[in-house]
């Protein structure tokens, strides 16, 4: 496998980096020494390339076919770039290794493809800012024109932990909406247990006993179970993030600390309990209301459900199972509040998540044109002594040329910072969400991101340096473009040359193609008839099929976990209409009701009112998505989320929570056979 990305070859002269073991199981003993035929690659290269020890790595060194081929030791941990969300990755290297690579560069001058240099770590005294710092590098010193790039040690984490970031607050969102599920099963469980020893809780008050005492010793039992489920969960996080973390090395590059901060813990421990403990407290609010002589005589206190008015249903002999279900429902609407609600928050959650899958694309086109400032099929970048009309050759005798642009990504410095610079022939094609695009020659698109940062906004003027000068420009628009998290601009090919120097290898030749499925086929052309004289990249980088992946098994772990809960609401809710209907499921059966259309009808019962919460839930998503996930998408810099409603994101969640609730039900009602015809004659 291939890889247009670029790297850095590093010199490993002991210490300073830990290793893997094989099976990223822990941490290995460093080598002792890195031999002149081996590297070591970040543990994220399993992942993205399959890289195992003992395969071996060529890196291009010089035109020619001057290249190095190295044997992969093992794998070592790059807090650096290891992230399979960065293209660009480090490896480490024997001395040996690196002072022959440099000799080649060294006699190849004008044809090497790899370039000496060196990497400057700053530490800055306490009470200097990282901006301030940058601003003083910038404009008193010449080292922004010897820079490839800039970045602070919070950038650097950002980074890294973009995808973990993002996969955390969704996580977290559905750890909120399981809480909401796992309340709306108390309310139900509360209400039912109330219903139930009405009698027994009046009988209870003419003893002596008031209604703040019976409440408290149901809150006492309830909140005990809450607080056990809540600390054993705490206690089991611990073996699970160990094993989240061996797991997710391949894809993060780092073992991820197993480190439980006390006070925050114990934060979301308090709200575990308070928020449950309100809430039941609330639901138990009945107790209080209970009167004794009324309770013994067996009355709720409270007008019942009946069969009349607008939930009044008359029950006809074709399709009786679904008209018996119907009027049920209708009539003991009460008993189905709790899982209508459970699966209207599941819906919901569930949508959610399938329009973020959505929006990412079987390809990831969504994530990609989010990064990209502007479309594109495929980019050529021309290195060498080829000439672009020989490339454009070869493109073409694949597919037709529809259109094209030029676009550069060189490094300036705003009001003092060094951030990219999209530079473009045709200003626009930039992702325009705000304002203008920057047309002439001393106008600027800003990301929201780098607005914010720099504070400003349309219509403000900025000050940009590049390698041979700086200028005064005005910031036309806001633009979308998720590269650096969102810190870069938007220029001009016109307003770049006024302040930074050209040069024919700067620019990437931007295609759009007649034919896109031609793609793979032009990149294995070209790259196997230039090599390294050329650059071919698709509207894609090497970490996007792991999002794609870890985005596919995120949505496999929420519809289980939404089955486990569906399938706990179910029994609960289920379990408790059967115990109150054996006399009415007796009497159908007496008129002649067969055991397969009462189970049929009870299964019924439960697709209806999962249909009527997957209708909620299925609005609320089509309502929320975009502004809630948008908030989080902009951690990352990305501003342009936008879900669309395609049938599979609105119909399919719904769908297959009332299939979940409908089967649940189905087999619970195995019950109804096994009841007996007695209970007709049994006292109650």
């Amino acid at each position: 496998m291939e890889s247009d990305s670029e790297g850095q070859l590093i010199p490993w002269t002991g210490g300073g980096y830990r290793f893997f073991q094989s099976d990223f199981s822990g941490y290995a003993e460093a080598p002792e020494e890195i031999k002149e035929e081996e590297v070591y690659v970040s543990a994220s290269m399993k992942s993205m390339m399959d890289l195992k020890p003992g395969d071996a790595v060529t890196f291009p060194i010089a035109r020619g076919g001057r290249k190095i081929s190295l044997t992969v030791a093992g794998y070592y941990e790059d807090p650096f770039m290891g992230s399979s969300m960065i293209g660009m990755k480090g490896f480490l290297i024997s001395e040996q290794a690196y002072e022959e690579i440099c000799s080649v560069i060294e006699e190849a001058g004008m044809d090497a493809l790899a370039r000496d240099g060196v990497m400057i770590h700053i530490h800055m005294k306490e009470g200097r800012t990282v901006s301030e710092v940058n601003r003083t590098l910038t404009e008193n010193t010449p080292l922004s024109m010897y820079t490839e790039f800039i970045h602070s040690a919070d950038t650097i984490a950002g980074f890294m932990v973009i995808l973990q970031d993002a996969f955390s607050a969704i996580l977290a969102a559905f750890a909120f909406v399981l809480l909401g599920v796992a309340m709306a099963v108390m309310g139900h469980s509360i209400s039912g247990l109330v219903e139930q020893e009405w009698k027994n809780l009046g009988i209870l008050k003419t003893i002596g006993f008031t209604g703040k005492q019976l409440a408290g010793q149901l809150m006492v039992q309830y909140m005990g179970a809450v607080g056990f489920g809540a600390v054993s969960g705490m206690l089991l996080a611990v073996p699970a993030a160990g094993i989240i973390s061996r797991v997710t090395v391949t894809t993060t590059g780092v073992l991820l600390p197993i480190h439980f901060p006390v006070l925050p813990c114990l934060g979301i421990l308090a709200v575990l309990l308070l928020v449950p403990g309100g809430f039941c407290a609330l639901c138990l609010w009945r107790v209080d209301r209970i009167s004794p002589m009324a309770a013994i005589r067996r009355e709720s206190g409270e007008a019942q459900d009946v069969g009349a008015g607008i939930f009044h249903h008359k029950l006809r002999a074709e399709g009786l199972s679904f008209h018996l279900a119907l009027r049920q429902v209708l009539t003991g609407r009460k008993r189905y509040t709790s899982a209508c609600l459970v699966a209207a928050l599941l819906v919901f959650f569930a949508s959610l998540a399938g329009r973020m899958n959505g929006w990412l694309g079987a390809d990831g086109k969504g994530m990609m044109d989010a990064f990209n400032p502007a479309d594109l099929d495929l980019g050529v970048q021309v290195l060498g002594k080829l000439s672009t009309e020989e490339m454009e050759t070869m493109v073409l005798s694949y597919t037709d040329i529809t259109d094209s642009y030029l676009l550069a990504m060189p490094s300036v410095s705003v009001n003092g910072t060094n951030y990219t610079a999209n530079v473009i022939t045709e200003p626009e094609r930039f992702h325009i969400s705000r304002g203008n695009t920057s047309r002439e020659a001393d106008q600027v698109v800003l990301t929201e991101a780098l607005a914010a940062d720099l504070r400003v906004d349309v219509g403000d003027t900025v000050a940009i340096r590049g390698n041979k000068g700086s200028g005064a420009f005005t910031v036309s628009g806001i633009y979308h473009c998720a590269n650096d998290m969102g810190a870069n601009l938007g220029m001009s090919r016109e307003g770049y040359l006024s302040i930074g120097e050209d040069d024919s290898r700067l620019w990437c030749y931007h295609y759009f193609l007649e034919d896109p499925s031609q793609k793979q086929a032009i990149t294995e052309a070209l790259e196997q008839t230039w090599g390294g004289d050329i650059h071919v990249h698709e509207n894609s980088w090497p970490g996007l099929f792991g999002i794609i992946s870890a985005m596919h098994m995120l949505i496999l772990f929420l519809y289980g976990m939404s089955a486990a809960f569906i399938c706990i609401v179910t029994g609960m809710t289920g379990t408790k209409i059967l115990d109150a209907e054996q006399k009415d499921m007796g009497i159908y059966k007496s008129i002649g009701c067969s055991v397969r259309m009462l189970k049929l009808s009870f299964a019924f019962r439960f697709g209806l009112v999962a249909g009527m919460g997957a209708v909620i839930g299925t609005l609320a998503a089509m309502g929320l998505t975009d502004p809630i996930v948008s908030s989080l998408m902009r951690l990352a810099g990305i501003s342009n989320f936008a879900s669309g409603n395609t049938p599979g994101s609105v119909f399919l969640p719904g769908i297959v929570m009332i299939l979940l609730f409908f089967g649940f039900a189905w087999l619970l009602s195995g019950r109804i056979g096994k009841e007996d015809m007695n209970v007709l004659t049994a006292e109650t």
